[in-house]
């Protein structure tokens, strides 16, 4: 029996995802039994299709968030930093 492969494009649709987010999961290992067929081009089981929870759909999103928010504070305390070595100039 042979399984339906889909494309990144295709499993972004199937689970209501951003191409791109879907690029960055496979890139970092986070879809089971995806292969790389070369350059950019995924191959993903349809049977691995499964669509992911509201919980962690929405633990993703304050993973990624507080992500922003640490570098938003590591360049404004660097900001600050030079400011201040400017003043004592």
């Amino acid at each position: 029996m042979t399984r339906r492969m889909l494309d990144a494009n295709e499993y972004a649709e199937v689970m209501g995802l951003h191409p791109q987010s879907v690029r960055r999961m496979l890139v970092n290992g986070q879809i089971p039994q995806a292969e790389k067929l070369g350059g950019t081009r995924w191959r993903i089981p349809y049977d691995d299709a499964e669509k992911p929870s509201e919980a962690d759909m929405r633990a993703e999103a304050a993973r990624n968030l507080l992500a922003s928010l640490r570098s938003a504070c590591a360049t404004v305390s660097t900001a600050v930093a030079e400011y201040e070595q400017a003043v004592k100039v």
